[in-house]
């Protein structure tokens, strides 16, 4: 080494014999310096075997092959190839076997870096840019790289040889892919992390032991009206609660530390706007690695609407239940499949007899509460239309009573299987009520319109077309089918306007004063507070009233007869109807068989009285009534009988 000056740096300290085996072989000085070990192995190997090969060829003065082939580092020499004086590939001299352990190519020595790396060249231009630079600075280049075509990243420090030959260098390599991977999965999992802090509607923190928060995400802002800037530093997990819950909850957390457990506790905080706030804090302990807690990693997320939607919920069940078992209805719930019942409420159980026992788990066949038959009708409905709407049924409760129900289904669903809601209203009392109305409709359709009116009414008619009064025989005509058709239509109607009641009670006192001439006046009054076509009243009442007063009272009179009909506003809610003539009183010595046009008289004041009656219950009123007054027991000296009706004032049309 007569030509050279070296200095041997090492990152080790060596052993003295090592030293002087340095020294010996030419090594001008001995120096320490903190350098990698690789860079410096790559000099010492580059630099002295060459020097070795070409000035003492053989010499075993310095094992330099086994210096690099102990290197847990990839080590290679090569030299580069050229073309028009621009790098393009480089020829492997010596490998170390490391090299293969860290690249995965097998016999590299003696071959080109393209030939053992297919598509090196292609994929990665810049490693002559690489070369280059380091030419220009004379400085060994120490960075990472990723090797597209092995699909690895290498961690690398590229030298080269000091010697008048252009092109020799070293590189030691570390394959550093599962590095890069962890790091890139570490990257992932902290944007994964971030992205999630900054999604979450839950406030993410961590506390320490005292409850001072060391990290948290932004939305805390919205469980505390703070920054988390401002949040920091502070032990927001205790210092802002409601006055009164502080010493509670301190307890609380002291024990929850004791126990260093998973914790998940409500507190009621007080909002920076003065908000009382629910927080729902859920935390698990972070534990050192002498086992001790120093702190909490956990979420919190503002529960106040829900708790509030949990009490409005909770209140509604408790008003549904109220509602449910209170009802008026029978109501009960059983599961479509099975036809059992779940529950049943109050009304059920009345009405049916039943006891809660007796009925929850059985089904309505079993219990004999239905027969089979409607409980095919009802399902074949459900399939059909998916729920019942007024189906009538003839239940049997069980005492073995009839109970007909009008009845209504609805499929609801009740943990994930499908029940029926069933409704149904016991209308036992309004069959009965409407059969008994049907009767009384006979009976008053028999005193309506009287056969003998009509036959007394044609006779007059016949008489005065004898007479050869033919204009007042069609005059008599026409208002006698106009009754008849009045009659007719009236008759399919609950209610009529006044207006048109009014005009039929006309039409009825005209014909009667052809009949009878002068043997009576008539007189109507109406209350100018009356609204004549919006005031409804059942049709054909009044009607047998005035044509009673008329046939059994005015013609017994042995004096003029008088026919007094007054319509009066007594109230909103009541019209009173008089009918008052001047004939006999009744008595109760004429209320013998022998008397009959008393008796006559007297039905059709019973069967009025027995439609009013049915009317009342059947419209859960007690509006509708008729009194009967001797005017002879009056004050005064007025003779004869007043008849009062009293109708509710109703503005519905009901057919």
């Amino acid at each position: 080494f007569n030509s050279v000056t070296i200095t041997i740096t090492t990152a080790l300290p060596v052993s003295s014999a090592r030293t002087v085996q340095c020294l010996a072989a030419g090594a001008d000085s001995y120096i320490t310096k903190n350098i990698p070990l690789e860079e410096l192995l790559a000099r010492i190997y580059a630099v002295l075997r060459v020097y070795r090969a070409e000035i003492i060829p053989g010499s075993d003065l310095l094992d330099y092959e086994s210096i690099c082939s102990n290197m847990p580092n990839g080590f290679m020499y090569g030299k580069i190839l050229f073309e028009n004086e621009i790098p393009v590939d480089c020829k492997i001299i010596v490998v170390n076997p490391a090299f293969a352990k860290h690249t995965g190519i097998e016999d590299a020595a003696g071959k080109r870096i393209t030939e053992v790396i297919p598509g090196l060249r292609s994929s990665m231009p810049e490693l002559g840019e690489i070369y280059l630079k380091l030419v220009a600075t004379g400085k060994p280049v120490k960075s990472e790289i990723f090797i597209e075509a092995l699909n690895q990243w290498f961690d690398y420090i590229l030298s080269l040889l000091y010697q008048e030959q252009e092109g020799y260098f070293t590189i030691v390599i570390e394959n550093i892919t599962d590095r890069k991977q962890s790091e890139i999965d570490q990257r992932n999992s902290d944007e994964r992390l971030r992205q999630i802090t900054e999604v979450s509607f839950d406030c993410i923190w961590e506390a320490d032991a005292t409850g001072m928060y060391t990290f948290c995400s932004e939305n805390i802002r919205d469980l505390y009206g703070v920054s988390a800037e401002e949040t920091i530093g502070h032990r927001y997990l205790y210092d802002n609660l409601v006055p009164g819950d502080q010493e509670s909850n301190k307890a609380l957390m002291v024990s929850i530390l004791e126990g260093r457990e998973r914790y998940n506790r409500e507190k009621r905080v007080i909002h920076a706007n003065g908000q009382v706030k629910i927080i729902q804090d859920v935390g698990i302990p972070i534990i050192d690695s002498e086992g001790n807690i120093i702190g909490y990693r956990g979420a919190s997320q503002d529960i106040t609407q829900q708790t509030e939607l949990i009490e409005k919920l909770r209140f509604s069940e408790e008003k549904f239940s109220t509602a449910y078992n209170n009802a008026p209805a029978l109501l009960s719930i059983s599961e479509l499949e099975t036809g059992k019942y779940i529950d049943v409420n109050t009304t059920f159980l009345q009405v049916s007899g039943f006891t809660r026992e007796e009925v929850i788990g059985k089904t309505s066949v079993e219990m004999q509460w239905i027969t089979p038959e409607n409980r095919l009708k009802i399902l074949q409905e459900f399939r059909e239309k998916g729920k019942v709407d007024e189906m009538h049924l003839s239940l049997r409760s069980k005492s073995g009573e009839c109970v007909i129900c009008r009845y209504n289904g609805q499929s609801i669903m009740i943990n994930g299987k499908p029940h029926i809601l069933s409704m149904a209203k016991d209308i036992s009392k309004q069959v009965k009520l409407d059969e008994n109305l049907k009767i009384n409709e006979l009976s008053l359709r028999q005193i309506q319109m009287n056969p003998h009116f009509i036959f007394n009414a044609l006779n007059s008619i016949q008489g005065h077309i004898l007479k050869k009064e033919n204009k007042i025989a069609l005059d008599f005509l026409s208002r006698i089918s106009q009754l008849i058709r009045m009659t007719l239509e009236f008759s399919c109607k609950q209610f009529i306007p006044l207006q048109e009641e009014l005009v039929f009670l006309n039409n009825y006192l005209n014909v009667e004063e052809m009949r009878f001439g002068d043997m009576f006046t008539k007189e109507i009054t109406i209350d100018p507070k009356i609204n004549l076509r919006s005031t409804m009243v059942p049709p054909l009442i009044i009607q047998p009233l005035i044509e009673n007063a008329i046939k059994y009272g005015i013609m017994r009179a042995m004096h003029s007869g008088k026919l007094l009909i007054e319509f009066a506003k007594k109230n909103s809610r009541v019209l009173l109807v008089s009918i008052q003539d001047n004939g006999p009183r009744i008595e109760s010595s004429n209320f013998h068989e022998e008397n009959q046009d008393f008796s006559k008289r007297l039905n059709v004041l019973n069967i009025i009285k027995d439609r009013f009656r049915l009317l009342n219950e059947i419209n859960n009123t007690d509006i509708y009534g008729m009194s009967v007054i001797n005017l002879a027991d009056a004050p005064g000296d007025q003779i004869g009988i007043r008849v009062e009706v009293v109708l509710p004032i109703t503005r519905r049309y009901t057919q």
